[in-house]
């Protein structure tokens, strides 16, 4: 068996990190209960969807359909529409 007497090398300064470790590890939990302990919920408005809006906004309008072809002939809902038939109503 061989010994180490300590002719050679010296003393050797090593950090003993065992005492480090608890402390980051205590001064972790205390933060994480502080934080659970402050935070406050806040207030979301939440949207609502876009079939409702519609519905309230406009409800049962009719659609209106022009039809502008190649040879410039208008058409509003299959018809052919008088000089006022275009006013916007």
């Amino acid at each position: 068996m061989a010994m180490a007497v300590g002719g050679r090398g010296g003393a050797k300064a090593d950090i003993n990190m065992t005492p480090l470790i608890d402390v980051l590890l205590v001064l972790l939990i205390i933060f994480m209960v502080i934080i659970a302990a402050r935070s406050d919920g806040t207030d979301a408005l939440v949207p609502q969807p876009r079939r409702q809006m519609r519905r309230h906004l406009h409800p049962a309008r009719p659609h209106s359909v022009i039809i502008i072809d190649k040879d410039k002939k208008m058409m509003m809902n299959t018809e052919q529409p008088t000089s006022n038939g275009l006013a916007i109503g």
